[in-house]
């Protein structure tokens, strides 16, 4: 059994992968390759909560879902969850419960101003950000915190690859994702819901809702708001520019301080990985 454990970072296209590989579960089953998401959604977050919060029954949970692949005849595993590059997520609990298996642990580098903006945007939407983004508090666009845990994992492999669709095939990130693992993509499902992707509002729309969330409105008010913001976004984009929430200095001092990590990251770059979409100044 091949065991591959996609763990973000948060913000590098985790959803619309998630939604991807929990669509085309059957075909991939086909090809032997195992992919379900956990509970009835699309990913493995409840698991990766049960190894983040101690849970006394997440090996066993862990375990139940290598077997469910391998029962199925499958000697490809996928697991996939944010939660594993949460900054207090500890690695040993679950390295020691997938045994003698080796696992490939595969992330994806995002420019840091990208990610930052990404991130800022679904707090918004989830009505938990009333601060502009200039107030960003701890932020770590080096990735420090996030995954030097798996780059240390003793017997297991870290790959890092670009959040840039330049570099993958046709565009396409679950083609991308697949051809890492060496699972062939073609005729698999790639059309997803308009919410399915976790797609960020634009600049001007992201304002206004951040401006609302700080008035005195019931949570259904909220919502019901920030829906039609999303779909307004989808139906008619072309009434907004693509602008940015960050002006062009703060965004170079980002990619800087990303730059100036590199060196850490560099021996676990996938074969091809172009750099420079993490830390060009051309905006």
């Amino acid at each position: 059994m091949r065991l591959f454990i996609h763990v973000g970072p948060h913000k590098t296209g985790t959803s619309a992968l998630q939604a991807s590989l929990h669509k085309n579960h059957a075909a991939l089953r086909q090809r032997g390759a195992w992919y379900l998401g956990w509970e009835a959604t699309t990913n493995h977050t409840l698991l990766g909560h049960a190894f983040l919060h101690s849970d006394p029954a997440a090996s066993a949970l862990l375990n139940r879902y290598i077997d469910a692949a391998a029962a199925a005849g499958c000697d490809i595993c996928i697991v996939s969850s944010e939660s594993f590059s949460k900054h207090a997520f500890d690695p040993a609990p679950f390295l020691h419960a997938i045994g003698g298996l080796q696992a490939t642990f595969i992330a994806y580098l995002r420019a840091p101003d990208d990610r930052l903006v990404s991130a800022f945007n679904q707090m918004v939407r989830h009505g938990r950000r009333v601060a502009p983004i200039e107030e960003r508090g701890n932020y770590d666009p080096t990735y420090h915190s996030n995954l030097t845990k798996w780059a240390a994992a003793d017997g297991h492999r870290l790959v890092l690859a670009p959040y840039d669709e330049r570099q993958w095939p046709d565009g396409s990130i679950l083609d991308d994702f697949l051809g890492m693992i060496g699972v062939d993509a073609i005729g698999l499902e790639r059309s997803l819901g308009p919410f399915e992707a976790n797609r960020s509002l634009p600049a001007g729309l992201t304002e206004v809702l951040r401006l609302a969330n700080g008035l005195a409105m019931s949570e259904e008010t909220r919502r019901s708001l920030s829906h039609g913001l999303e779909k307004l976004a989808l139906s008619r984009p072309e009434l907004f520019s693509k602008g940015s929430l960050l002006d062009r200095d703060a965004r170079v001092a980002l990619r800087r301080a990303l730059r100036d990590s590199l060196d850490l990251w560099r021996p676990y770059y996938r074969a091809g990985f172009e750099e420079g979409f993490l830390i060009s100044e051309d905006f």
